[in-house]
């Protein structure tokens, strides 16, 4: 997760604990769409770290399993 999503974690707790039920909710809204693009940027990074690993390897070592 992101520092950035962490941070609105944070603010949504804030408006929880003053009972600011309308800020709470576009929160929720905020954190869920932060944190499903800190997952797709999250795979992203595992895919190149990947890639990155088969080029340096090349693609002969899993066909010769």
């Amino acid at each position: 997760m992101s520092q950035d999503t962490l941070r609105v974690v944070e603010n949504r707790r804030q408006m929880k604990m003053r009972r600011n039920r309308v800020e709470v909710r576009k929160l929720n809204g905020e954190i869920q769409r932060r944190i499903r693009k800190d997952k797709e940027n999250y795979l992203k990074e595992k895919c190149q770290v990947l890639e990155e690993h088969n080029k340096k390897v090349g693609q002969e070592t899993y066909i010769n399993r």
